[in-house]
């Protein structure tokens, strides 16, 4: 797809050139504190997560090993469309766990260590249209008028010019990755014959809260038997434990516990491409006091395990968490955190809660459902891109889970 000739400007650390679809243009810059308030006309106003100040509150607290970049689309000069990348180093050795696999069978084994042997190979500079710390469609949005097709055509081939700018400024992108686009048939069409490879990423688990559902103890009695007798267990496991809201200076004053507690469980996850700044969590509670929520819970003045959750729009996302292994084990912490999130998500009013992916038996348990997104893979190495299926296939964490009803009725 070609690209008009770049238009040469390069104003407050931005870049622009004209696309060659005709009247469009696309400015980058890797600064949020350099975006244009044209920025938020086209940011979604209910997705908190390509606003502006949760854009300058990440830069000013991003995982570790990332860097940003930033993309404005303007027809005949009026802002249309955005879209968030994000750049990091992505070494499969490890951001993909095999050892929880491990198994015992000789060829389990074995599989395994030719996975390691493999992944421990496989080291690229990757730039990400989306946002790895979140699941959804957090990377892209354009005007309502531009169609489909069109949105595609500007995005990949301003993606493509990036690089290319990227490139040249001695910055050499390995691999392109579309994340989390809603499954269309006209989209899987067009990122494939552009070379692309389909990732067979776990689902996003998505709980629709019941508008019937005005207390928390509306939700229990929606459950058969058998799952409102387990969360009542859980519940009873946990007593003894104070659940707590962890404000600002509670966050601030203990960062390096909290982030030992996520730690803990971001070192076990199948697949993880970011590592938290130890301040992101209390960057968040100062930037949104009244979307982010975080609670801990303390047996005494121990704190055991913590999760957050921030409101974005009609929905409750589930975010990060954090908790000893003793202590799930012992009080059901993680079960009692799903629990807990859904109370917050009824008692908020939110219409759903995204429970993001991994974990997904335990989370349909509480009853979240999947929902299948499509993300995409391209090496630019046309040999790289040629055994990309292949490394996909053959690096993929096992994902076998069964799926739980846990409501008496369809459709709840």
């Amino acid at each position: 797809m070609g690209i008009a000739p770049a238009t040469g400007s390069k104003q407050s650390g931005r870049q622009s050139i004209q696309l060659s679809v005709p009247g469009f243009s696309c400015e980058w810059t890797d600064s949020a504190a350099a975006l244009p308030e044209a920025w938020q006309s086209v940011a979604p106003e209910n997705d908190l997560f390509l606003q502006l100040p949760y854009l300058e509150m990440l830069s000013e607290a991003p995982p570790a090993g990332m860097s940003f970049q930033y993309l404005l689309f303007r027809y005949q000069g009026e802002p249309v469309g955005v879209a968030l990348c994000q750049l990091l180093d992505f070494n499969a050795r490890e951001h993909i766990q095999f050892d929880a696999h491990a198994g015992t069978g000789l060829w389990t084994r074995l599989k395994n260590r030719l996975r390691t042997a493999v992944a421990s190979r496989v080291h690229i500079r990757a730039l990400v249209c989306g946002n790895l710390l979140l699941t959804g469609r957090h990377g892209s949005a354009f005007a309502e008028d531009i169609a489909t097709p069109q949105s595609l055509q500007l995005l990949e081939e301003a993606i493509t010019a990036l690089c290319s700018q990227l490139d040249a400024q001695g910055t050499r992108i390995d691999g392109l990755m579309i994340k989390d686009m809603q499954p269309q048939p006209l989209a899987d069409a067009f990122w494939k014959q552009r070379g692309c490879v389909l990732a067979p990423f776990q689902p996003n688990m998505v709980m629709d809260l019941d508008p019937l559902w005005h207390t928390f103890d509306d939700y229990l009695d929606a459950m058969s038997s058998k799952y409102r007798v387990r969360a009542r267990r859980a519940f009873k496991a946990v007593q003894g434990l104070e659940l707590r809201e962890l404000d600002v200076d509670f966050l601030q004053e203990n960062e390096a516990i909290i982030h030992e507690l996520y730690g803990h469980i971001s070192g076990k996850a199948e697949f993880n491409m970011v590592q938290l700044h130890p301040r992101y969590f209390q960057q968040l509670a100062q930037a949104f006091p009244h979307r982010f929520s975080a609670k801990g819970y303390f047996r005494g003045e121990e704190l055991l395990g913590f999760f957050t959750t921030v409101l974005n729009g009609e929905e409750l996302e589930a975010h990060f968490l954090g908790l000893r292994d003793d202590a799930n084990t012992h009080y059901q912490l993680y079960l009692n955190m799903l629990y807990d999130i859904v109370k917050q998500g009824i008692e908020l009013g939110a219409k759903r809660v995204v429970f993001s992916r991994t974990a997904m038996e335990i989370k349909s348990s509480v009853g979240a459902t999947p929902q299948y997104l499509h993300s995409f893979l391209r090496h630019r190495c046309w040999w790289g891109n040629l055994i990309l299926p292949f490394m996909v296939r053959f690096l993929e964490p096992p994902a076998k889970w069964t799926a739980r009803h846990p409501f008496r009725r369809e459709g709840v």
